[in-house]
C-alpha cells in the first residue's frame, strides 16, 4: 500500500509538470485577446500617442524661438516611429514570446520520478516487515503530500504566467503610446521601457521555473540513498524537504527573471 502511495504520487508529480510544460507554451489565445486589443485598447492607445507628440511639440516650441526644419523633420520622424511600433508592437511581442518558447523547449523535463531511484526506495518498502511498514506510514504520506502540493503549486504559478503575459498583450499599445514623451531628446520613454522589460521578464519566467524544476530532479537524485538499514525514512523526509525549497523557488522564480532584466 506505501508503495502505491509514492508512485501514485510521483505519477501525480509528473502529469502536472508536463502539464504545467504545455502550459508555459500555450498560445492558444494569443490572437483572440489581440484582436480584443485592437479594437478596445489601440484607439484608446492612438488617442495618447497623438496628445504625447502634441505635448512634444509644444515643448520644442518653448525651448526655441522658431522651430527649425531640422526640428520639424525630427518630430515627422518620431511621429513615424510611435505610429510603426503602434502597428508592430504585436510582432515584437511575438517575437519574444517565441525566443521564450525556444529555450521552454530546450529544458525539456525528465519523464523520471522526482527522487530519481523511486524503484530502489519501493523496493525497500515493501521488504520492510508490518511494524516497521507502520512506522514508515508517516514519511511517506509527509514526501507525496509535498511532491503532489508542489506539483500543483507548479500548475498553478505556470497558468498565472499564461494570464500575466495575455494581459501584457492586451494592455500592450497603451505604454508604447507613450514612447514619443520625452524620446525627441533621445532615450526611450521610461513607461515604454519599464513594459517591454517586464514583458521580457515574464518570457523568461517560464525558462527559469523549469530550470529549478531540473534542479530539484537533480539534488533528490542525489540524496537517494537505501543502502542502509533505515536509511529510507530519512531519505523520504530530506527528499520532502527539497521539494518544499524547489516550490519556494519556483515562487520566487518570477522575482529572479524581473531582476535580471531590471523590470
Amino acid at each position: 500500500m506505501l508503495s502505491d502511495i509514492i508512485t501514485g504520487a510521483f505519477n501525480i508529480y509528473n502529469w502536472i509538470v508536463s502539464a504545467a510544460g504545455v502550459v508555459l507554451t500555450n498560445d492558444g489565445a494569443w490572437d483572440m485577446v489581440f484582436s480584443l486589443s485592437q479594437s478596445v485598447i489601440y484607439p484608446v492607445a492612438l488617442t495618447i500617442a497623438v496628445i504625447c507628440l502634441l505635448y512634444e511639440v509644444s515643448q520644442t516650441a518653448m525651448k526655441v524661438d522658431t522651430i527649425t526644419w531640422e526640428t520639424g523633420v525630427r518630430l515627422m520622424v518620431l511621429m513615424a516611429i510611435v505610429r510603426i511600433s503602434l502597428h508592430w508592437v504585436p510582432r515584437m511581442l511575438r517575437a519574444m514570446w517565441s525566443t521564450a518558447v525556444g529555450f521552454i523547449n530546450n529544458l525539456t523535463v525528465a519523464d523520471n520520478n522526482p527522487l530519481g531511484n523511486a524503484d530502489a526506495i519501493i523496493q525497500y518498502i515493501d521488504g520492510l516487515r508490518l511494524p516497521a511498514r507502520m512506522i514508515a506510514t508517516v514519511p511517506v504520506l509527509v514526501v507525496s503530500f509535498a511532491i503532489i502540493i508542489a506539483g500543483l503549486a507548479i500548475l498553478f504559478i505556470a497558468y498565472g504566467r499564461l494570464f500575466e503575459i495575455l494581459i501584457y498583450v492586451f494592455v500592450a499599445p497603451l505604454p508604447i503610446a507613450f514612447l514619443a514623451l520625452g524620446s525627441f531628446n533621445g532615450g526611450i520613454n521610461r513607461i515604454t521601457g519599464k513594459f517591454l522589460r517586464l514583458f521580457a521578464a515574464a518570457c523568461l519566467h517560464g525558462a527559469i521555473m523549469l530550470v529549478c524544476i531540473q534542479i530539484f530532479g537533480a539534488i533528490a537524485g542525489n540524496i537517494v540513498d537505501v543502502s542502509v538499514g533505515g536509511g529510507v525514512f530519512w531519505t523520504l523526509l530530506q527528499s520532502a524537504f527539497v521539494a518544499l525549497i524547489m516550490l519556494g523557488a519556483v515562487i520566487k522564480s518570477g522575482s529572479w527573471a524581473k531582476s535580471v532584466l531590471d523590470a
